[in-house]
């Protein structure tokens, strides 16, 4: 391994799709790593929202069983956070990366060949399970990129967490048009495709996560003291988990209700995307100067704007400016929470830290789209479920911003 901060090029032997020469420039790995979450968010995950219309009018769903595919799939998300905790004192955050990637993308592959909703359920479990340890250990491996102190470190997390934004731009491009012209039954065919585009980010990111370097083991002992030391970031985070999930799985069919057609579908997508993408330099100044719990509170707080936009104003205007507003924001969250745990704790502390957030992360996010289904269902409106989104965030911010700035000892 090479030294802290550093990248380890003593591996590039063993790397069977690329050459043995060195790279320089950590910014290049930062960016082969950013396609793990444009894999396991901005496919796996979020592109299920413009699947659902599609899946729930062929096959005939519920809001409650439309809001369970995308609970599965956090369970899933809860169940690989879980073991990511564990696992990475022993296998190691490189080796988890890449066998999630692996995961992800043949889960996606195989969610096109069946209507039972048993078997997509176990396949959007599948995805979250192995999507998990790909965000989680991608964003730790990005951040030891830059030795301590460093502030670039705090942009190269933002970098790499907005890649997600890449899978929500291409996915809010291309599968609007593919519904308009295949119709609901085409849903099965979106999968595969997402599959294959996963299957080509592969090969880059297996690569980036063997040029990192410095990245001790990691071991139990400070999770009572994360738990304890935490305690306000935490709650906030589980709020944040809830809440956004929320708008994540019910936006389009919201603009859908509200009359959006295709090309709307496709701009609210796509200037989604665009904001994910855009915003770790927006927040740029804001990751460099401010602390990580600042940062998280603010994060989540403008978060719940983006829903707030769109609860409000379900048109194509408030919508696209609900898209901007969430995008550049939502994705700061987990930014600023891997911030708050780098410069609060040692590095080999790091990976158990940022999976012990994620448990909590990713067990609130179970909640919130059955949760908003089930009242949407007994509504008879989906604009209930996108209010409980709204409150779950302002909570989140509240708690977030109770945080103590110190660093822990």
């Amino acid at each position: 391994m090479g030294e802290e901060g550093t990248i380890d090029t003593s591996i590039r032997f063993f790397d069977p799709f690329f050459g043995s020469e060195p790279v320089r420039n950590p910014w290049v790995v930062v960016l082969a790593l950013s396609l793990g979450p444009a894999v396991s968010n901005g496919l796996a995950r979020f592109a299920y929202a413009l699947i659902l219309p599609a899946m729930q009018s062929d096959l005939h769903w519920t809001y409650t069983e439309a809001g369970w595919l995308n609970t599965a799939n956090a369970i899933g998300y809860l169940l690989g956070a879980i073991g990511t905790l564990w696992a990475v004192r022993s296998v190691g955050a490189g080796t988890l990366f890449r066998l999630g990637m692996l995961v992800v993308t043949l889960a996606l592959l195989v969610s096109g060949i069946s209507r039972d909703i048993g078997l997509l359920s176990f396949l959007r479990i599948l995805a979250g399970l192995a999507g998990a340890p790909v965000f989680i250990c991608g964003g730790v491996l990005a951040a030891a990129l830059f030795p301590a102190g460093d502030g670039r470190a705090g942009n190269a997390i933002a970098l790499y967490f907005g890649g997600a934004g890449a899978g929500l731009l291409l996915s809010g491009i291309v599968l609007p048009l593919w519904f308009d012209q295949a119709g609901p039954t085409g849903w099965s065919i979106a999968w595969i495709a997402l599959g294959i585009l996963s299957a080509f980010c592969v090969p880059l990111t297996w690569w980036a996560s063997r040029q990192v370097g410095g990245l001790p083991a990691g071991h139990s002992e400070p999770l009572l003291g994360v738990w304890r030391n935490f305690l306000p970031a935490l709650i906030g985070y589980g709020f944040f988990g809830a809440g956004y999930m929320i708008y994540m799985t019910f936006v389009v069919a919201w603009a859908r209700n509200a009359g959006a057609g295709v090309g709307a579908v496709i701009a609210l997508w796509s200037l989604l995307g665009l904001a994910v993408l855009a915003s770790p330099f927006v927040w740029r100044p804001l990751l460099t100067r401010w602390s990580g719990q600042t940062c998280l509170a603010l994060s989540i707080g403008l978060t719940g704007c983006g829903v707030a936009v769109a609860w409000a104003m379900p048109t194509n205007t408030g919508l696209q400016a609900s898209a901007i507003i969430f995008g550049l924001s939502f994705f700061i969250v987990p930014s600023a929470a891997t911030a708050l745990v780098r410069s609060s704790l040692p590095k080999a502390q790091w990976a158990p830290a940022v999976a012990f957030f994620t448990v909590v992360f990713a067990a609130s996010q179970t909640v919130g789209p059955i949760a908003a289904g089930w009242i949407a269902d007994r509504s008879g409106s989906l604009s209930s479920g996108l209010l409980l989104g709204l409150g779950l965030l302002a909570a989140g911010t509240l708690a977030a911003g109770a945080q103590p700035s110190r660093a822990l000892e």
